[in-house]
């Protein structure tokens, strides 16, 4: 994936418009405000943290009806 990072950088780095829901990460278990290229490139090669995912998500003033992996 390295060689290819500069070249879907400029596509990996565009930021979304308003996220309406928060998004927690299942690689860095934390509430996310921007993904970018080295968000994404770190992702396929980080561990899945899911349950520090869902740890997040249920310690908030705020519980999801819906999880979606």
């Amino acid at each position: 994936l390295a060689p290819m990072r500069a070249r879907l950088a400029p596509l990996l780095d565009k930021r979304p418009r308003t996220w309406a829901l928060p998004f927690i990460s299942s690689v860095t278990g934390k509430v996310e405000t921007h993904v970018g290229a080295d968000y994404w490139c770190s992702n396929v090669r980080q561990p899945v943290l899911f349950q520090a995912a869902l740890e997040t998500a249920f310690g908030q003033d705020t519980h999801p009806d819906v999880v979606l992996e």
